[in-house]
């Protein structure tokens, strides 16, 4: 029991540390717009950061690669040790960064360049946290073991939020932004050597190395399993992107909510998550993949619209509420995604299989979703319900692809 006690709580411990770094860019997108994107434009300049915010994102899949590669023919152990020690680098540099002001186009460069170097080091460590976890004690209850690491990472991202609200309350020096940055990229250290204490899963170990297939065999071979762990990445980086990344932007900007007050209510919608992700997981446990999901769909594509009129009223007992609802939806498919991806893929390619395919979608979904809600809203001059519509159509397209790929009437694991 103590050993169980010790690998979720490295594994909870190292996901939130991976994930403070990689939320904090998130927290301070209008902060960082200002100080490091050209032009008087505050659409421009938000249209900026979004796109380096894209970036982080876009690269997951690289990130993927590598580590999924590290994790199947070294190790589990190995592959999360390096992720987690490789991202407080590029964290640290963006707290030291000279702005565009001191040196011009060059701090642009180097945020874009830090924000790429983010995204590839956590391209490895989210699926590879559960898949570590789930390999130990998943046996019994995977979905519930995945949503414990699924809300890991909100340990991480509410701290990042909280320093947000802390940086930015009125009193606090200027460039007080950055020391969250800064110590982001310590902690990394920390994270390594509580890692390399961790023990190798009993499957991995167990697996023959010459029964180890190459990245494009591993995909190829599983194209259906690949397919739907696209489609879980998509969706859960919609989701994930719209309550993480631009929610304060949203209350902020357009519906004129003070910034503090935005984060300060966004950590409601957080704390949900984290809570709900676990419980998610563990009624897919219960219940089982399809009526859990059928049930999960139905809900999200009912709630968006009702969710984002509760924001539009900018009453606190409405905005609490439409926080509360959109981190339980957005847990429905994150907490129950790992348990699910897992029986999809053999141990020999499972990190390559579900981190490259997870975070191609999750990478370019999650990325550009917040561009195209700005786009949307100020370009199109469309309502601001928009975000809810579009969550609506990917809610029908993630159904879709499920039902196509006969999810629901074939067996789980390839």
């Amino acid at each position: 029991m103590a050993s169980h006690k010790k690998i979720i709580l490295s594994s909870v411990l190292g996901n939130a540390l991976e994930f403070y770094d990689f939320t904090l860019y998130g927290v301070f997108t209008v902060v960082l717009a200002n100080h490091y994107f050209p032009g008087d434009n505050s659409t421009a300049n938000l249209l900026f950061s979004l796109a380096a915010f894209a970036v982080g994102c876009l690269t997951r899949p690289l990130g993927a690669i590598l580590f999924g590669h590290m994790g199947d023919n070294l190790g589990r152990k190995e592959a999360l040790s390096f992720s987690i020690l490789l991202m407080g680098i590029p964290t640290f540099c963006i707290g030291i960064a000279p702005t565009y002001q001191e040196v011009g186009i060059a701090a642009s460069i180097l945020v874009f360049v830090c924000r790429l170097l983010q995204g590839l080091f956590t391209g490895g460590e989210y699926n590879g946290a559960a898949i570590f976890t789930i390999e130990h004690l998943g046996k019994k209850y995977p979905g519930f073991i995945g949503g414990i690491i699924t809300g890991s990472c909100v340990i991480g991202s509410m701290i990042a939020t909280l320093l947000g609200a802390w940086t930015q309350s009125p009193g606090m020096p200027s460039w007080a932004w950055r020391l969250p940055f800064i110590f982001g990229g310590l902690i990394g250290l920390f994270g390594y050597f509580m890692r390399r204490n961790m023990m190798e899963t009993p499957e991995f170990s167990a697996f023959p190395c010459n029964n180890r297939k190459s990245f494009a065999q591993a995909i190829i071979t599983h194209f259906r399993p690949s397919l739907i762990s696209l489609a879980f990445g998509s969706f859960n980086g919609t989701l994930t992107y719209t309550l993480f990344g631009f929610l304060n932007v949203y209350l902020f900007r357009y519906l004129h909510i003070p910034l503090v007050t935005a984060i300060q209510l966004n950590l409601v919608g957080l704390f949900c998550f984290m809570v709900g992700s676990p419980l998610m997981g563990y009624l897919l446990d219960i219940f089982g993949q399809k009526r859990f999901l059928s049930c999960a769909i139905a809900g999200i594509f009912s709630l968006m619209l009702p969710i984002f009129l509760l924001f539009s009223t900018k009453t606190i007992i409405a905005l609490l509420l439409g926080q509360i609802l959109l981190g339980l939806c957005t847990a429905s498919i994150a907490g129950s995604g790992h348990a699910i991806m897992q029986r999809l893929f053999p141990v020999g390619e499972r990190y390559r299989g579900i981190a490259f395919n997870f975070n191609l979608g999750i990478g370019f979904f999650g990325g550009i979703t917040p561009i195209i809600y700005v786009h949307m809203i100020e370009q199109l001059h469309f309502s601001l319900l928009c975000p809810a519509i579009f969550l609506m159509g990917c809610t029908l397209l993630f159904g879709s692809v499920l039902v196509m790929m006969n999810f629901f009437t074939r067996k789980a694991v390839a």
